[in-house]
């Protein structure tokens, strides 16, 4: 028995070599590799096709406007008043009162979208990293917009339904913006 000590010793080369040892062990005992057929597609391929509006099919049309055709103002107002309605309830319910929670706001909201959007383009190894004021780690200064500690808490209290409604469905606390989408 190879104890954990003698396998870190390992070279390469004898780890290759046991390897081979143990595969021609198997070929030898009559086992063989399986042999898989190839799939093959029985269905034509999908051809996409645009179904934004005409006038939005053109190539100069901007990441913004694109972004506003599925999420106009009156949703994202909708969800700035649900997000500020489920705070109100939460600290109702809630026996601690922690930090005051300021009434978020439209302009808010969208800069917390831009910052999520941008999180899926730069990969970083912690939300924290964003607000690094270190020269050499920060692409771009997000906290001239918003605090670490006010994304935080947006993160915690957003809410797309209205929290006073029941959920019916499992699908009711996104059936606002399923329904627009």
């Amino acid at each position: 028995n190879v104890t954990d000590q003698e396998q870190d010793n390992v070279t390469d080369s004898e780890y290759e070599e046991s390897t081979e040892k143990t595969f021609k062990r198997g070929r030898k005992s009559g086992m063989e590799l399986p042999v898989y057929e190839p799939i093959e597609n029985y269905k034509e391929t999908h051809k996409g096709y645009a179904t934004l509006p005409h006038k939005m099919q053109q190539s100069t049309i901007s990441p913004l406007a694109l972004f506003h055709l599925f999420f106009t103002d009156y949703y994202l107002q909708t969800i700035v008043n649900n997000t500020n309605n489920y705070e109100k309830l939460k600290r109702a319910n809630s026996l601690k009162k922690g930090h005051v929670w300021t009434l978020l706001t439209l302009k808010e909201l969208k800069i917390w979208i831009a910052i999520v959007i941008y999180m899926g383009i730069y990969k970083i190894h912690g939300i924290v990293d964003l607000w690094n004021s270190d020269e050499q780690r920060a692409i771009h200064n997000i906290s001239q917009f918003i605090s670490i500690y006010r994304f935080q808490q947006i993160k915690r209290f957003l809410h797309i339904s209205n929290p006073y409604k029941p959920s019916l469905y499992w699908y009711s606390k996104i059936e606002l913006l399923a329904l627009q989408l």
